[in-house]
């Protein structure tokens, strides 16, 4: 462990509240490469997804100042008869980015916080530091990539994040995409007018309580609600939907776009602007509507709105998609790493599986690990 660092691990969030001043001037040295570390994020994603004993946010401190900040939390991993002890990214499928908090070009504080959780001083053996949805450019990958005799590394996954470019306008973003592009929107338009007049609503955030009752009115119909991955499906997924619709929308520019028909409500697309970056976070339609393609016209006029307004890029979050990479002008690589401890015999075994397996399989055709039975499947916004 490095010497010139003190370590703070905080478990409860109400001491991490009192660091609120020292997070907030960390952010905003750390360059912004997201928004998905903000202090307002992670305290509604703490207390929808992570159990409150489970809290773990890592302080690295020199002399003069915290130098890195890991918001984390404590888990354990089964997997194939595997029980690791975890410190894993407070970070899933619902909070598509992770990075850990440094000034900018920081990374041995960055390496200190990702080590901590494996010396002496956390007060329990620690198999396992997993980072979920870390940027390939970011300094928090640049960080993970530690190989030494005490900590390997594996990727567990790889995927391309879809984004869009609208510094040229709308107009300019559309007429460059495919003509199927463009016959496909038409054909949904033209379609959903036989039965009628529709619309677009754009509803800024936080909207009155009708707002609320219309997408749980709208998601209680999508697929993604019979999946369990639906807005209110869950009551972590509500819990953390109702702040972000609450809470975080009051400190924000965040929103929700409503496609209807006959006075019903038949799809909707709910996301967030941070500079100018707008992040889509989460969509969904009414099955009854599908043939319609009703998630192809919310976007198609969210998107347009979006550029309305001087938004220059989408970012479709998540992994890429059949139908994101329509939409997509360029992609962003991101990891899901584990860190497994060598000096634990369950961390050392683990390490050895992954290797045999990632040893046997096939790779995939752009040669990046195809999956790991090992190691969970990381989830992705529906």
């Amino acid at each position: 462990m490095d010497a010139r660092f003190a370590f703070e691990v905080l478990d409860h969030w109400k001491d991490v509240r009192k660091i609120r001043p020292t997070w907030d001037a960390l952010y905003r040295e750390w360059g912004g490469e997201h928004p998905f570390v903000r202090f307002d994020w992670l305290e509604g994603w703490y207390e929808a997804f992570c159990a409150p004993t489970g809290i773990r946010v890592v302080l690295v401190r020199d002399e003069e100042r915290v130098r890195a900040i890991f918001p984390a939390f404590r888990t354990d991993v089964v997997r194939k008869g595997f029980r690791l002890r975890t410190v894993s990214s407070a970070s899933n499928g619902h909070s598509p980015r992770f990075g850990i908090l440094c000034a900018a070009g920081d990374l041995q504080s960055v390496r200190a916080a990702l080590l901590h959780p494996f010396s002496d001083a956390w007060g329990e053996k620690i198999d396992l530091v997993s980072l979920i949805n870390v940027a390939e450019t970011s300094q928090t990958s640049a960080g993970s990539r530690l190989q030494t005799r005490e900590v390997s590394r594996h990727i567990e996954n790889s995927f391309d994040s879809p984004a869009l470019s609208l510094r040229g306008g709308w107009r300019a973003y559309y007429d460059a995409r495919s003509r199927n592009f463009r016959h496909r929107f038409r054909q949904s338009r033209n379609n959903l007018a036989r039965l009628g007049p529709f619309g677009f609503d754009f509803v800024p955030l936080p909207g009155e309580a009708e707002t609320v009752h219309r997408l749980k009115r709208i998601d209680a119909r999508t697929w993604q609600h019979a999946n369990g991955t639906g807005l209110f499906s869950t009551l972590e997924n509500e819990a953390f939907y109702t702040f972000f619709l609450t809470s975080f929308s009051k400190r924000t520019d965040a929103y929700v776009g409503f496609v209807t028909t006959q006075g019903r409500d038949i799809a909707y697309e709910l996301g967030f602007s941070d500079g100018s970056t707008s992040y889509l976070l989460k969509y969904g339609f009414d099955r009854e509507y599908s043939r319609f393609r009703p998630g192809v016209l919310v976007q198609h006029y969210l998107c347009e709105h979006l550029a309305n307004r001087g938004i220059e890029e989408v970012d479709l979050c998540g992994e890429a998609t059949e139908e994101k990479v329509k939409w997509a002008t360029h992609f962003r690589s991101h990891h899901n790493v584990w860190l497994l401890n060598q000096q634990s015999l369950v961390g050392k075994c683990a390490s050895w599986g992954v290797s045999l397996l990632q040893y046997h399989r096939s790779a995939s055709s752009d040669g990046r690990p195809s999956g790991n039975p090992l190691i969970p499947p990381s989830t992705t916004p529906g």
